[in-house]
């Protein structure tokens, strides 16, 4: 097959795709680059928006951040025709993850309805599930986890299938926390060896307290540090989480100046910005960790993220309730008055408990 060959193209997204799961991510996201630089350059639409949908689906290292976002905006503007509808499918459901990354809640759901509309029209089951993913992500971003959770609750034959992948693992995993329901959290560690299921599995097992054996799987993923690391966002991200639980501050030390940049995101259903506060804190900038807390709080304001909102509130109170000076005593009790409100109404029990145990100290 020539290279930049409509063949060629199509192997190589399709021969990228499953190296990366395997440990060679460096080979894999070589492969899927070659195949949308070599989309763009064709005329064919078709070939366009199955290069660019796949890229967008899975090119997901902190390198490919500009050009996702740089591809997402252009897929936005191109017109449709000779698309297939399952590959415009993945690119509009991709460009509205790129757009909420981003902080443009607007601009993604303008593509889900979209997503929602070519669903309709084709009667896909399969686009009908991307739809369905939509909805519950959504349903996250604004703490509606009952609508999440009793949509996993039905039985496999009533429920539209959903795909069983890192996406909805993490989706489950944090509504669970969330709602304290950690009898249902080991249910979701999976038997599979690929890195993205390492990686939640790894986060699984911090949110479980079972901090040896999350530190044995980090251990699996190399030197995190390095510039080098094609390892995808979502990996990097739950390694990260992992890594704070179990206090593990040479992992946090080097990802936290890896994710650094990335304070005002929000991605796979977590403010960036708050995991890299709580990272300064535990490696002893507090100034810093401030910092972050206002990025945080500005990127979840922005797309309206509830659950994190709240969060960032608490986790700033706390970091303020460690200074003895009123004027920062007084500035963690507005903090808390907010989270302790907003925990109560989405029914986010550990962490209202938390937020309440503070303001009895602060009240004593």
């Amino acid at each position: 097959m020539a290279q930049g060959s409509r063949e060629r193209t199509y192997a190589d997204v399709y021969l990228g795709i499953g190296l990366l799961g395997p440990q060679a991510p460096a080979a894999g996201h070589a492969q899927l680059s070659r195949a949308v630089e070599a989309a763009l350059r064709s005329d064919d639409n078709a070939l366009l928006f199955m290069g660019a949908g796949w890229a967008l689906r899975f090119l997901l290292a902190l390198q490919d951040r500009d050009s996702r976002y740089a591809l997402a905006d252009e897929l936005t503007r191109r017109p449709r025709t000779g698309a297939r509808f399952g590959d415009l499918g993945v690119c509009v459901l991709s460009c509205g993850c790129v757009l909420l990354e981003h902080g443009d809640r607007s601009g993604a759901e303008r593509q889900w309805e979209e997503l929602t509309e070519l669903a309709a029209r084709t009667h896909d089951a399969w686009l009908a599930s991307l739809v369905k993913e939509t909805e519950l992500w959504l349903a996250f971003t604004d703490g509606r986890f009952d609508e999440i959770l009793s949509q996993f609750a039905e039985p496999e034959a009533s429920r539209i299938h959903l795909r069983s992948d890192l996406y909805n693992a993490i989706l489950r995993l944090r509504a669970h926390v969330h709602r304290g329901q950690t009898q249902h959290v080991e249910a979701l560690l999976s038997r599979g060896a690929t890195r993205p299921t390492l990686a939640v599995n790894g986060l699984i097992l911090a949110h479980l307290g079972r901090h040896a054996e999350a530190a044995s799987i980090r251990q699996r993923f190399g030197d995190l540090s390095s510039a080098d690391d094609r390892s995808g966002l979502h990996i990097l991200l739950c390694l990260f989480e992992a890594a704070l639980l179990g206090g593990d501050a040479a992992t946090v030390h080097d990802l936290a100046a890896r994710l650094a940049p990335l304070a005002s995101t929000v991605a796979y259903h977590v403010s960036v910005g708050r995991l890299l506060a709580a990272a300064a804190a535990l490696l002893g900038d507090r100034d810093q960790a401030r910092r972050y807390y206002d990025e945080a709080l500005e990127a979840c304001r922005r797309i309206r993220f509830r659950p994190e909102t709240a969060l960032v509130h608490l986790q700033y109170a706390e970091l303020l309730l460690d200074d003895a000076m009123e004027a920062q005593r007084t500035e963690a009790l507005e903090h808390l008055d907010f989270a302790i409100a907003e925990f109560r109404e989405m029914k986010m029990q550990p962490a209202l408990e938390r937020g309440l145990r503070h303001k009895d100290v602060l009240k004593a």
